[in-house]
């Protein structure tokens, strides 16, 4: 896939995410705040723009496997908070 289409398929990230800074900055957020979200949205970017899922369907569904995990385990302290 060529830069171009990648860039199109950065907006549905891009663009909530820009949303969501604004709001931070627009309602005083601490600045520490703003620079870790700034820095999550540019790592994303990167991962769309340059970066390549596996090509096996077995890595595929490990690294799905793992974000499943992830998710669970931070919804499960969640909850106990």
């Amino acid at each position: 896939m060529s830069i171009p289409q990648r860039w199109r398929l950065t907006l549905p990230l891009a663009i909530p995410s820009l949303g969501g800074l604004a709001y931070l900055a627009a309602f005083e957020a601490p600045l520490r705040l703003l620079a870790v979200n700034a820095g999550a949205l540019a790592v994303g970017l990167m991962w769309v723009m340059f970066g390549r899922m596996p090509r096996g369907q077995k890595a595929r569904l490990a690294l799905a496997a793992l974000g499943n995990q992830r998710q669970t385990e931070a919804e499960s302290s969640a909850d106990r908070v």
